[in-house]
C-alpha cells in the first residue's frame, strides 16, 4: 500500500509540476503549513484525551468499563481470553469517544492476543468494528470545527452518531453473513 501511495504522489506532483510550475511550489507549501497546522490543533486534543485515559486506567475505571461490556464482547466476538476481552472492551471504549488514537494500541494488543489465540474470526470482526466505529462524541472533529471557528460544533454529533451505527451494524451483517458463506463453503470461518 505505501508503494501505491508513493506513486500516487510522485505522479500528482510529476503533473502538477508539467501543467502548472508556477504554482506547484506554492500549492506544496500551503498544503505543508495546513499540515502543520491541523497537527498542532490535534495534538493538545489527543493529548488531553490520552492523559484522561491513563487516569481511568490508573483508577481501575477502565478495568469497570471492560466488565461492562464484557457481556456485549462475548456476544458479538464468541469466547476469548479475559485479557484480550479487556483490550477489545477498551478499544471499543476509545472509539465510542472518538478517541482513535488511544483506541488503535488497544485494537492492536487485542488482535495480536486473538490471533495467539488461533481466533481469528473475532480479530477481523474487530478491525471491522474498529475501522466503522460508532463514536458517541467524535472528539477529533469537534476540535477542528472549534479550530476552524465554528459556533454550532455539536451539531456534527447527531448525524455522526447516526452515521456511525449505520456503518457498524452494516460492517458486522457483512462480515456475519461472509462467515456464514465461508462456513457452508468452507466449513469454518477463519
Amino acid at each position: 500500500m505505501n508503494a501505491v501511495f508513493s506513486v500516487l504522489c510522485a505522479l500528482s506532483v510529476a503533473v502538477f509540476c508539467i501543467f502548472s510550475p508556477e504554482s506547484a511550489l506554492p500549492a506544496m507549501l500551503d498544503g505543508a503549513n495546513k499540515t502543520l497546522s491541523l497537527t498542532f490543533t490535534l495534538v493538545p486534543v489527543y493529548a488531553v484525551w490520552t492523559g484522561l485515559y491513563k487516569i481511568l486506567e490508573l483508577s481501575g475505571i477502565t478495568a469497570n468499563i471492560s466488565k461492562l461490556l464484557k457481556r456485549p464482547v462475548e456476544k458479538l466476538f464468541g469466547k476469548t481470553s479475559e485479557k484480550a476481552a479487556e483490550y477489545i472492551s477498551l478499544n471499543l471504549a476509545a472509539n465510542l469517544l472518538g478517541l482513535g488514537g488511544v483506541a488503535t494500541p488497544l485494537g492492536i494488543k487485542a488482535c495480536t492476543l486473538l490471533e495467539k489465540e488461533n481466533n481469528l474470526a473475532a480479530s477481523r470482526l474487530l478491525l471491522v468494528v474498529a475501522s466503522t466505529s460508532i463514536q458517541i462524541l467524535p472528539v477529533s472533529v469537534i476540535a477542528l470545527m472549534i479550530s476552524y471557528g465554528s459556533k454550532n460544533y455539536s451539531s456534527i454529533i447527531l448525524p455522526g452518531l447516526i452515521a456511525t451505527i449505520f456503518s457498524t451494524v452494516t460492517g458486522i451483517l457483512l462480515f456475519k453473513a461472509a462467515c456464514a458463506v465461508r462456513q457452508k463453503t468452507r466449513g469454518k470461518c477463519r
